[in-house]
């Protein structure tokens, strides 16, 4: 889909629909406009790389608690709530993998 706006325009309208002091219960004071730009206008943060290990290799080295414990966003019921193969493979983060000695 083609973009029909430039950032700028976005700035624009941002800047013309701000009113200071409408939403006073969501900040200590009044809200700075060059905060709101900067908070909704940030790119993205860039995803960290991946490496793909198998549950088996999870369970032989530091178990699932752990990896749980660890991974953000990892069920701790998942081996008890569903038949999971040894073979299936999890892309973990390398920070992660790193903290729990797969790498």
């Amino acid at each position: 889909m083609e973009k029909k706006y430039t950032e700028e325009d976005l700035r624009n309208a941002f800047r013309a629909g701000f009113v200071k002091g409408t939403y006073p219960s969501y900040f200590s004071g009044e809200p700075d406009e060059e905060e709101w730009i900067e908070k909704y206008t940030k790119e993205p943060e860039e995803e960290e790389e991946t490496v793909p290990i198998t549950l088996g290799m999870i369970k032989l080295t530091c178990g699932w608690s752990e990896y749980c414990d660890v991974v953000k966003g990892a069920n701790p019921y998942m081996l008890s709530e569903w038949s999971v193969d040894d073979t299936e493979i999890f892309n973990v983060k390398v920070s992660d993998a790193k903290e729990l000695g797969f790498i």
